[in-house]
């Protein structure tokens, strides 16, 4: 079967360099290019960046087979799969063009993608007419070891859900609340605290979401005036018999189950818990194969993708929201117009 021909938008860190970058011994795949060259059935067609040096580099390490530093011209050729990759602030834009021409079969964006509600209602309007597959790069959806907690999650008593993330609401933070979203589903109303001056591009805040029966806290280790020293993205979830940790940026999950105290009558979370690397490193070749899927006709086309993202959009928007409001939000509710998948 011949490869499917892919673009590239914007050649940094997402694209390959992480890649590049890997320290010693480590063998996951954290890149586009890599999954697509780890996954096999895609052949790099194309690559566009407007820095020249940026892309002579990506060049170098992948060897697409042409190069332009014109982006509108890559938004122009028809391809299997556009991968978007560029810097936050266009990332919408350049999906909208990208459907509008009808140019790719596929689109993986980068987070954070998140359209107001005219640009959603148009994105999915043009998804559906050209039964395009709009992936937003969450790829933690793909990691099946993360998979199996959702489910086991679906019947558990939950009593508290705790987040910690870095670096921006909008950058981090979504990323943070898509896992959330897909372990838990979606809350049905948000609080927030802006802890960086208004105005800022990527806010920092910390939240408090709802759900019927527990309540979850998002926190920012960052604050308005000092970054964050290092990389931080975890969650912990506590349920009536086990207190799960997702650590080292969702690499490992520990579960504590209860037991007895030090001393009698006592239950405690216990601090021995069975420790087990979750599916994160090999989680973008998952969604590079889920994408192969579907242009070999092996997965039917749906919205469920671009679904997700919309409602993690809808609580990223809420929480902003309620931060400048003072006040709890509730989420916009996301009408089903198409079968899931």
């Amino acid at each position: 079967m011949p490869e499917h021909p892919v673009g590239i938008l914007g050649t940094g860190h997402i694209a390959g360099e992480f890649d590049l970058l890997k320290a010693e011994g480590e063998e996951g795949v954290y890149s586009h290019a890599g999954a697509y060259r780890e996954q096999g059935g895609f052949c790099l067609e194309v690559a566009a960046d407007p820095d020249s040096a940026r892309l002579q580099r990506f060049s170098q390490a992948w060897r697409p087979r042409r190069t332009t530093t014109d982006v509108a011209e890559l938004l122009r050729e028809p391809l299997e799969v556009l991968s978007i990759c560029s810097p936050d602030r266009f990332h919408v834009d350049q999906a909208m063009q990208a459907l509008e021409a009808g140019q790719a079969r596929a689109l993986w964006v980068e987070k954070p993608f998140s359209p107001d509600a005219q640009e959603w209602a148009r994105l999915r309007s043009l998804a559906a007419h050209h039964k395009t597959l709009v992936l937003v790069n969450f790829q933690r959806r793909f990691d099946p070891v993360l998979q199996r907690l959702a489910n086991r999650l679906a019947g558990a008593d939950i009593r508290l859900v705790r987040g910690l993330y870095h670096k921006g609401w909008k950058h981090i933070g979504t990323t943070l609340v898509d896992l959330i979203h897909m372990l838990l589903g979606p809350p049905r109303q948000v609080e927030a605290r802006l802890r960086s001056p208004l105005g800022q591009d990527d806010p920092i805040l910390d939240a408090v979401l709802h759900w019927d029966r527990f309540d979850g806290q998002v926190l920012s280790l960052d604050t308005s005036s000092a970054a964050s020293p290092c990389h931080v993205f975890e969650l912990e979830i506590f349920t009536s018999r086990e207190r799960i940790l997702l650590a080292d940026n969702t690499r490992r999950m520990t579960v504590h189950p209860i037991g007895n105290y030090v001393y009698g009558g006592v239950k405690a979370y216990l601090l021995e818990g069975r420790s087990e690397a979750t599916g994160y490193d090999r989680s973008m070749v998952h969604a590079a194969a889920f994408i192969r899927d579907f242009l070999e006709g092996k997965r039917a086309w749906s919205e469920r993708a671009l679904r997700d993202c919309m409602e993690t959009s809808g609580t990223i928007n809420a929480c902003l929201e309620a931060a400048w409001l003072g006040g709890p939000v509730v989420p916009l509710a996301i009408p089903v117009i198409q079968d899931c998948l």
